[in-house]
This record gives C-alpha cells, structure tokens and sequence, in this order.
C-alpha cells in the first residue's frame, strides 16, 4: 500500500519536480520504510527498549569507595561490576589473612563502599642472646700488667611476644607486645693490677723458682752483632741460660733485675747460672755479682 500511494504521488507530479527532488524523496521512502518494519538499531532490541538503555548504563564508570582498617580512603571509579573486579582493577593485594565486605563475587552499585579489613596474624616470640658486660677493678695488690679473673661472664636470654601488623594482606612491621628476660647476664669481673712492679719483688703465679749465680754482661760493638742466640734483638730483659735448666723461650723474673726472657747463652753459663743484659758498661760493672732468686713464669 505504501509503494502504491508513493507511486501514484510521484506520476502525477511533473518530470522536473521528480528530477529535482528524486533524491530526497527516496531518503524519505527509505525512513518510512525502517518505521514500517519496526527496524533494530541496537543488537538488544528496538529503540528506546529497557534492554538498550540498561547497555548504555552499564557502559559508564562506576564512582565507589573503598575503606581500609589500616591506611588512607580511596574514591575511585571503575567499570567493573563486581567487587572483586573493582579490587582487582584497583591493585589491591588480596591474602588470606584479608576479610572483604561486601563479598569479592557481589554486584556493584553506584556510590558502593568496600570494606577492607586486614585480620591479626598471630603473635611471634622471639628469643635473644644478651652480652655479658666485663667489669674490671683495679687492685692495688697486684702488680700493673697482672690480672686475676674473679667470675666468668654468662650470656642472657630476652624474649619477646611481637604482633605483626597487616596492610592490604602484607605484613608490616611488628609491634612489642610484652618484653621479658629469661635469664640475666651475668658480668665477668677482673681484678686488675694497678702496683708498679718493683724489681726485687714478684707478685704472681710460676712454675718454678732457683736461687742462681747472676752475672752481667753488656753488647761490646768490637765482638758483638747485637744479636741473641735465639736470633732476637739484644735489649735489657735478655737473659743468657743453661738450655739444660731453663729452656730457651722462658718467660723469667729475676730478683732485683725485673721481667725478662730466656734468650742467650753464654759458654761458661752452666748450671744455676743466668748472665743478665744491661745497655751500658756502668750499669753491668754496677750489677757485679749477686745470688738471687729466678722465678720461671712460663716454659719455652
């Protein structure tokens, strides 16, 4: 009927009218005919249906809010539709230990809040060695340079009960819950000689002492390389023995002569004989000859 009608229109009009109009009233005809047929525009249904509009809605962002136990507010926007999406879409970490409300599978509405709570993880002990000090008394009736031990020192045990903060589902630095001390240090204590060490008197542990003939020589530069039968450097302490009595190497204290070491020897110093090391001929010629009392401190 429509193409009838058209048709009937457009004879009676003359050539020149349809030449001059001919296009635009096949644009009209072409309308007319989509609103005859009742044509869809949109894959969801004709124009102006509910299953359109809802396509047009859901294709725009979605302003939310999503609130943290630990940490700032967000206001964003998203085109995802569920809460796990948004999250996701957001980049925010989801653990175990993390609670969420709604839940990650729930639609979605304009101006939604999200919950998310980052549960307690459980509390660590942790235990920890402590140092013990060393306290050091000075004591006059010990010789400078002596020192006695009076009680050795013991580590202490500390322990805590720490709990581990959480952000997003990642842990964050721990809390101290409660500090306790298992065991106490106990501090080492050393009694410290403060006496100058007079050289006819030796306060101190040895191993054995001998009353011995004690001699003096000095370094003649004209039959002397300056050097020991050990190979070690002449100086006051160098003292000459019998190897067969007192072993090269030994720590002595010789009465009236001081601290000394065990590190020449001499071809007429045999037996209970030492030869003790001055720097200058007076001091030696002071020394002569004496019987004093050689304690060994230490063995070579």
């Amino acid at each position: 009927m429509i193409f009838t009608r058209i048709g009937q229109a457009a004879e009676a009009l003359g050539h020149e009218w349809r030449a001059g109009l001919g296009a635009t009233l096949q644009v009209w005809v072409f309308v007319l005919l989509l609103m005859g047929a009742g044509a869809v525009l949109f894959s969801g249904g004709p124009i102006g249906s509910k299953e359109a509009a809802a396509q047009v809605h859901q294709a725009k962002p979605l302003a939310i809010t999503v609130l943290f136990n630990r940490g700032p507010s967000l206001h964003v926007s998203t085109e995802a539709r569920t809460v796990g999406g948004a999250l996701s879409q957001i980049g925010i970490p989801l653990g175990a230990n993390v609670v969420v409300s709604p839940g990650l599978g729930q639609t979605l509405t304009a101006g939604e809040t999200i919950h998310v709570t980052a549960a307690s993880a459980q509390p660590i002990s942790l235990t920890t060695a402590l140092s013990y000090p060393v306290i050091q008394v000075a004591d006059k009736t010990l010789a400078r340079g002596l020192s006695v031990l009076v009680q050795g020192g013991q580590s202490g045990l500390d322990t805590s009960l720490s709990q581990p903060s959480l952000a997003f589902g990642a842990p964050g630095p721990s809390q101290v819950l409660r500090p306790g001390t298992i065991r106490r240090a106990v501090p080492e204590l050393v009694l410290v000689g403060t006496t100058p060490l007079a050289a006819d008197t030796y306060h101190g542990a040895y191993l054995s002492a001998f009353t011995v003939k004690a001699t003096a020589y000095w370094r003649n530069p004209e039959y002397s390389n300056g050097r020991t039968a050990t190979g070690a450097k002449v100086a006051f302490g160098s003292i000459a023995v019998d190897p067969a009595v007192i072993p090269l190497g030994s720590r002595l204290f010789v009465q009236g002569y001081g601290l000394g070491v065990a590190d020449d020897t001499g071809s007429d110093v045999i037996g209970l004989h030492v030869d003790l090391y001055f720097p200058t001929l007076a001091e030696a010629r002071a020394w002569g000859l004496r019987y004093v009392t050689v304690y060994v401190i230490s063995r070579g």
